[in-house]
């Protein structure tokens, strides 16, 4: 097939694009850390595998034996109060106590997290009140009512913990910036939100 880029333009003026700003994670519904996360991965997947020999000139063959996922990246622009990072503290210090050495047990302190991706190309189309009646469709061509941006993906990390909190550089030279704390996350599967499958 030619390339012909009249129908990559077709395509985007069709199905659209996805931006990587248009995006929250959650936590366990905390609000505060949805706003304040301004950076995320959405996580890779690895099939492992083993080399098999097959009988005489044949190639190795790659047999499948397992999955791997990349560990979760989040980044936080920090709070005035550094509530945020309290929060993480307090969770790596329910999963290994700081001052008994004990360490818990991994569902006791494994909390899913949710990455919403928006698709901003098709808009969920909200409803205006008219003459009395609620639920009367937004007519075209008017200003009344908003639209949103629907979720064009969603993955659940199940059953996640931190196990990575990044040093933060303070200096006095440095009174323009914002501080910014990045937290690494270990899970044991990822769920696709569209049908729910295990991968």
């Amino acid at each position: 097939m030619a390339f012909n880029v009249t129908d990559i333009i077709q395509s985007v003026n069709t199905h659209g694009v996805l931006k990587p700003s248009k995006f929250e994670v959650i936590i366990s519904g905390n609000d505060t850390l949805t706003v304040r996360c301004i950076a995320a991965q959405i996580p890779g997947l690895t099939i492992n595998t083993t080399d098999f020999k097959l009988y005489g000139g044949m190639p190795v063959l790659k047999v499948p034996t397992s999955k791997t996922y990349t560990d979760l990246r989040l980044t936080f622009l920090a709070r005035s109060d550094s509530n945020d990072r309290y929060f993480f503290e307090n969770w790596f210090n329910r999963i290994s106590n700081f001052s008994s050495n004990t360490v818990a047990y991994y569902n006791d302190v494994a909390q899913d997290i949710t990455i919403n991706v928006y698709d901003e190309f098709n808009k969920t189309k909200t409803f205006n009140v008219t003459a009395g009646l609620k639920g009367a469709p937004l007519d075209p061509g008017t200003n009344q009512g908003t639209t949103k941006d629907s979720i064009a993906y969603s993955v659940k990390v199940l059953n996640a913990i931190p196990i990575s909190l990044d040093e933060v550089d303070i200096s006095w030279a440095e009174t323009d910036r914002l501080i910014e704390f990045a937290v690494t996350f270990s899970y044991e599967q990822l769920q696709l939100a569209n049908n729910k499958i295990m991968i």
